[in-house]
């Protein structure tokens, strides 16, 4: 609902990352916000390890309830072109008969 304490127990980027990585954090949604920068640092890892995806503020800074927004805006943006990638494998083997490529034009008719 926010990008700011939502954030914050590390369950949110968890999840995001298990759709991007499946069986990466098959539980993400039983973690304890109390192990929120123990989340948060494991999901980080996770995220740079197998998506290359930097770490661009401390899972310190993510778990303070007064994280800048636009902070954790930029980090979860970079997830795009993942997200992006699993929905195209995921519409191509849905519809093998089809060629779609990118979700523009291919998509449109």
């Amino acid at each position: 609902r926010n990008f700011t304490t939502d954030w914050n127990s590390g369950r949110a980027l968890s999840a995001l990352v298990e759709t991007c990585v499946p069986g990466s954090v098959p539980e993400w949604n039983v973690l304890e916000d109390s192990q929120a920068v123990e989340n948060i640092t494991s999901a980080m890892q996770v995220a740079e390890e197998d998506l290359s995806i930097p770490a661009l503020l401390a899972p310190d800074d993510m778990a303070n309830p007064e994280v800048d927004d636009l902070s954790i805006m930029t980090y979860v943006s970079c997830f795009n072109t993942t997200l992006t990638q699993n929905l195209l494998f995921w519409l191509r083997a849905k519809l093998p008969n089809r060629s779609i490529d990118n979700l523009t034009v291919d998509w449109s008719n």
